[in-house]
């Protein structure tokens, strides 16, 4: 392999490093809003979420925020936020 590849080979890997770190920081960043409107979107953002390019995410993100919450929803996602905080709380206590 000729320098000239392996350095675009090298700049293509870090692009991708560089995208899958934003698609991870966008998605940690708005899963349990995603989940307390639509549970499909949630569903199928964290199934495919490797595979689909960052602007798909934010796309499919805005359609499940323009989904109506229902009490239903909004429920599930604060008891999975408690279930993520009471994990971490149990860990400090028990230190």
């Amino acid at each position: 392999m000729c320098y000239n590849k392996k350095m675009n080979l090298k700049i293509y890997e870090k692009r991708m490093k560089i995208i899958s770190r934003e698609k991870e920081v966008l998605w940690r960043e708005n899963k349990y809003e995603v989940m307390s409107h639509s549970e499909n979107h949630y569903k199928y953002i964290k199934k495919s979420l490797q595979a689909i390019t960052l602007a798909k995410l934010r796309e499919v993100i805005e359609e499940a925020k323009e989904t109506e919450k229902t009490t239903g929803s909004v429920t599930n996602a604060y008891q999975h936020m408690w279930g993520y905080f009471k994990k971490t709380g149990y860990r400090r206590r028990k230190k």
